[in-house]
């Protein structure tokens, strides 16, 4: 492999070596042209169940003469064409659906949203994109997805179904790395080069995902499509994995402690976009050139509803003042102007329930947009002013609500707890120890008691003393259940390797199902929460992540309540003492 040096903020990084991809110099706007975007549009079916049924059981539907609750439209791309539609900028949707229900709804919706249609390739062969999403009364879901006729969207189709489009009616041609195979990516990019139009690519998934888990293509074609787009707008947890294969010797705590705007910069420079614009959360987000990096602090929300857009929205503000510029933005006034604008369509989104904006979005715009951003909101350096915008007050609540929203979406949360509840309650002839160390190890203690509070007896045995005389403790029939937010701390994961070897039963609950701790349980052992959706302050200080883990320990609680006879009485009896044990029935 071929090897190059880039340069951010001081310092030299060893990248993947790179052909370099021609990019446009200038951009001419004919007349009539719109952004044209190809990528995930979906049907969200929402169905309310009394519990999700385990494998082998059987499930139902919380009302029996009510089965589909409601359905929503969605998806990455379709979210930023309506929300750039919003504001007046002229969007279309490139997309194969089939003429079913699900597709006449999206183009329904679409249509009352403005957004363009006529480019969408309809045929009875295609399915149209749908998740089923299955809700429990608590709020628990299951989401099983189906990327239908977007799957079909490679290097032929494009160039057969699109071409035309591009060539003739785009002004912009924004795109995603989420659901469509990078093969069509890179042909959607080389079209829009060849037409002489800007391209966006949102950053949606880590490769990781993209690769191993959608399957949309290979690392070398993940990375090609980063280094052929004019402008990337990755979330931070995706930079994060796309560094790390374009520059491999970078480890991830390396990774995951680089300031945002040195990582946005660090992309940026080994990709050679003409701009990248990273989101981070509720932290500023940060607009990268070659030759400059500005930075703009989230406009302050008064609530939040659903974050689950935001990203979506804020690429919507980008590529909205991309095509009334007719350029891509360069100089600092125009990427402040991306920022502000791009903010507070996220900030928007964030107050609705779901991706889109509802009919009240285009007035809640104006009003963030009157309420005008101040100089010290905005900083062409690496540094956001610490004093600007919302509180630390503010910005914590708002990350802690932001990490549980997106708890609350993780797919696979649900079914991973209910496995590891089933081994609990299974687990009747040994003791069951729960460790960890630094603050994952407070939050283990803290589930041990809460465990043995509702009749299973568990202990909690930290994670270093473990390797000082009390591994006596463990031993083949013996259940251990391991904490680490990062899933690589040392001493966890040599616990797990010793645990293991007495033949003890080993589960692990993780951000990371790709640490060290998860693939040495397997993922039928592992609990994976996801990467959180905000940096923690300072560098990393446990703060949001804490509260997932809580989270996570508390349905986990709730599940094993659920599943047994425990009641008042029973609590009562192993809680006497205090206010709280005066409380309750004692027989």
């Amino acid at each position: 492999m071929a090897w190059r040096s880039v340069f951010a903020f001081g310092r030299s990084y060893p990248v993947r070596g790179v052909t370099p991809v021609r990019r446009l110099s200038s951009i001419t706007r004919k007349e009539g042209r719109m952004v044209l975007g190809c990528g995930s549009n979906v049907v969200d079916s929402f169905y309310m169940v009394k519990a999700l049924p385990r494998p082998g059981e059987k499930g139902f539907f919380l009302d029996p003469t009510k089965v589909l609750e409601a359905e929503y439209v969605g998806g990455v791309t379709l979210n930023h064409l309506s929300w750039a539609q919003l504001l007046g900028t002229p969007t279309g949707l490139l997309a194969l659906q089939g003429e079913d229900h699900h597709g006449r709804l999206i183009r329904q919706e679409l249509n009352k949203m403005g957004v363009e249609t006529k480019f969408i390739e309809v045929k009875d062969s295609y399915t149209t994109s749908q998740s089923l999403v299955f809700v429990e009364e608590g709020g628990e879901r299951s989401i099983i997805m189906a990327k239908g006729a977007t799957s079909q969207i490679n290097t032929q189709q494009v160039a057969l179904s699109f071409g035309d489009a591009i060539a003739n009616s785009a002004s912009l041609v924004s795109t995603e790395i989420s659901q469509v195979p990078l093969s069509g990516v890179l042909e959607l990019l080389r079209l829009a080069r060849e037409s002489g139009v800007p391209s966006v690519v949102d950053l949606d998934v880590s490769p990781h995902v993209a690769v191993n888990e959608a399957l949309l293509g290979s690392e070398e074609e993940f990375v090609e499509v980063c280094r052929s787009a004019d402008v990337l707008k990755p979330a931070r947890h995706a930079a994060e994995g796309a560094i790390r294969i374009i520059a491999p010797h970078l480890t991830e705590a390396d990774v995951q402690k680089m300031p945002t705007m040195e990582l946005a910069r660090l992309l940026q420079e080994s990709c050679g976009s003409k701009l990248v614009a990273m989101t981070d959360g509720l932290a500023p987000s940060c607009f990268v050139t070659q030759t400059m990096s500005v930075s703009v602090t989230p406009t302050k929300l008064d609530k939040v509803v659903d974050a689950t857009g935001a990203g979506d929205a804020f690429l919507g503000g980008l590529i909205s003042v991309m095509h009334r510029l007719n350029a891509i933005p360069s100089t600092e006034d125009e990427l402040r102007q991306c920022g502000q604008v791009a903010n507070r369509l996220g900030s928007a989104c964030c107050e609705v329930l779901g991706a889109v904006p509802t009919p009240a979005s285009r007035d809640r715009v104006k009003d963030l947009a009157a309420a005008k951003t101040t100089p010290s909101d905005e900083t062409s350096t690496a540094t956001a002013s610490r004093n600007a915008g919302p509180s630390a007050l503010d910005n914590s609540l708002l990350s802690d609500i932001a990490s549980l929203v997106q708890l609350n979406a993780n797919p696979t949360l649900s079914s991973q707890l209910s496995t590891l509840t089933d081994r609990i309650l299974a687990h009747n002839k040994g003791n069951i120890i729960i460790s960890g160390v630094g603050k994952s190890g407070i939050i283990a203690r803290r589930m041990a008691a809460t465990l043995s509070s509702i009749s299973v007896p568990a202990e909690f045995v930290h994670a270093a003393e473990l390797h000082h005389g009390d591994f006596g403790k463990i031993r083949e029939s013996s259940l251990v259940i391991l904490l680490s937010h990062s899933g690589n701390s040392s001493e966890t994961v040599a616990s797990c390797e010793l645990a293991m070897a007495r033949g003890a039963a080993v589960a692990a609950i993780t951000s990371n199902e790709e640490s060290s701790l998860a693939k040495m349980v397997g993922s039928a052992n592992a609990v994976s929460y996801g990467p959180l959706p905000t940096v923690e302050p300072a560098g990393g200080v446990p703060t949001s992540s804490l509260v997932v883990q809580e989270a996570v320990i508390n349905g986990l609680a709730n599940n094993i309540i659920d599943r047994t006879d425990f009641d008042a009485i029973k609590f009562g009896s192993n809680h006497p003492g205090g206010a709280l044990g005066a409380s309750l029935p004692k027989f």
